[in-house]
């Protein structure tokens, strides 16, 4: 995937770290999302489909990586696991 954006950017004329850029602060933004989810108590996050250490695996991607969209495959995958 990584190889198709830097294609997709070299050839609209873009050196691919500007491509990287915009990605790496959408990034940083979703995990935002994710401090919120940490205020929240054990049984709330349960009944979303997750739990305290799903918080802290998704806070430790790196940050090129969607923390938020990460989060968000692993708790369909809890809750179809119910």
């Amino acid at each position: 995937m990584r190889n198709y954006i830097e294609t997709q950017a070299i050839s609209a004329g873009l050196h691919p770290a500007h491509a990287l850029l915009p990605r790496l602060w959408r990034n940083w933004r979703a995990r935002r999302g994710i401090r919120l989810l940490e205020r929240m108590d054990d049984h709330m996050l349960r009944d979303m489909g997750l739990t305290r250490d799903d918080l802290r695996w998704a806070r430790r991607l790196p940050l090129s990586a969607n923390a938020e969209a990460s989060l968000e495959d692993l708790r369909l995958h809890n809750l179809r696991g119910r």
